[in-house]
């Protein structure tokens, strides 16, 4: 009869669970860490503990702090994108895109995507040290000023976007929502009369 391995220390070992899903639970555990705490609280231990996995687990399927940061970044860019996708219009020239893009910046500083926007623009801040994370960071707002370059070709599709981060930046930062015609006024001033 066979006795069941030992570890070094004489104890028997466990039998491993499988658990498919591990990594992706990790990477939801970082992005729900980042969310409630910020990103200067990142870390394997937090991470372990939130998504309720062995230390060792979170740096076996992410070696080091950025990459936690790298994964939780393309998660929530995946996302945004993604929301996107669903509204943004294409091919011609929407009869109210002031309008649209002011509800976009209440939506995403005030209303059910606040909590992302936070993540999202922490993340894509920290790309300003990690070099390695510009080209995520990048991929959201290319992705939007190309979708915009349609309607309002690419030079006011650069500085509408440039113009929506600083408006969602400014938004997330105040303690209520600005009015919507503002917004809307904002907008308008780039976009062709």
């Amino acid at each position: 009869m066979s006795r069941p391995a030992e570890t070094r220390r004489g104890q028997p070992r466990r039998a491993r669970r499988h658990d498919p899903h591990r990594r992706e639970r990790i990477a939801d555990a970082a992005e729900a860490v980042i969310a409630e705490l910020g990103i200067e609280a990142l870390t394997h231990r937090a991470v372990a503990q939130r998504a309720d996995v062995p230390l060792g687990s979170t740096t076996y399927h992410f070696a080091s702090r950025d990459d936690l940061i790298q994964v939780a970044l393309e998660r929530a860019t995946d996302r945004f994108l993604a929301h996107e996708a669903g509204w943004l219009p294409s091919g011609k020239q929407e009869a109210d895109l002031e309008g649209m893009l002011a509800d976009r910046v209440l939506d995403y500083c005030f209303g059910d995507w606040r909590t992302r926007s936070i993540v999202c623009y922490e993340l894509y801040l920290a790309a300003l040290r990690r070099p390695a994370l510009r080209a995520t960071a990048n991929r959201y707002n290319d992705a939007v000023a190309a979708t915009l370059a349609g309607l309002v070709g690419p030079v006011r599709a650069s500085a509408l976007t440039a113009l929506l981060d600083g408006l969602s930046l400014r938004c997330l930062l105040a303690d209520r929502a600005p009015d919507r015609r503002e917004l809307r006024d904002l907008i308008a001033c780039v976009l062709p009369g």
